[in-house]
């Protein structure tokens, strides 16, 4: 069941992304509690034991949001949501849950905004992600590098009124 995020739930996510490092960013707790308040969608993905296995958090142009690769679709994009990160637990990769949480999202902004945005790591490598956005119909408009030079990202853009 994908579902908003509860308070209670930010621990569990904070856990998730704490183990998908670098194919996501560090973020502390207080980030996530920040952004509980903050973001225009957090969702998150529950099983049937109601226990938090995924999550997706995004940011519409007007947040107060300073990432680079945020800023980056800003100078280029009106009309966006931008896909801040998303994680699996590694027990649900595979299963559909990535794409469960996108048609949600395509579901709940297509009406609001022409396009979801994203950035996927080409160094490190995140293969797995890259060729699972672009079955989703991303395609890649730019790159650049973060963290000092020391992460490149592939700019990603799903244009989702035109499926």
């Amino acid at each position: 069941m994908i579902r908003t995020v509860k308070k209670e739930d930010l621990q569990r996510v904070f856990e998730l992304n704490e183990k998908f490092v670098p194919r996501v960013g560090r973020e502390n707790l207080q980030w996530f509690e920040t952004y509980f308040e903050r973001a225009d969608s957090f969702l998150v993905y529950e099983d049937e034991n109601k226990i938090v296995q995924g999550y997706a958090v995004c940011m519409l142009p007007s947040c107060d949001y300073q990432s680079m690769n945020f800023l980056w679709f800003k100078e280029r994009y009106d009309h966006f949501l931008y896909l801040d990160r998303i994680a699996i637990d590694n027990s649900l990769q595979g299963k559909g849950i990535g794409k469960l949480f996108y048609q949600k999202l395509k579901a709940d902004w297509q009406s609001k905004v022409e396009r979801i945005t994203c950035e996927v790591n080409i160094r490190p490598p995140n293969a797995q992600s890259y060729e699972f956005h672009k079955k989703i119909g991303f395609k890649e408009v730019g790159q650049q590098e973060t963290k000092g030079g020391t992460i490149r990202v592939a700019m990603l853009v799903w244009e989702i009124n035109r499926d």
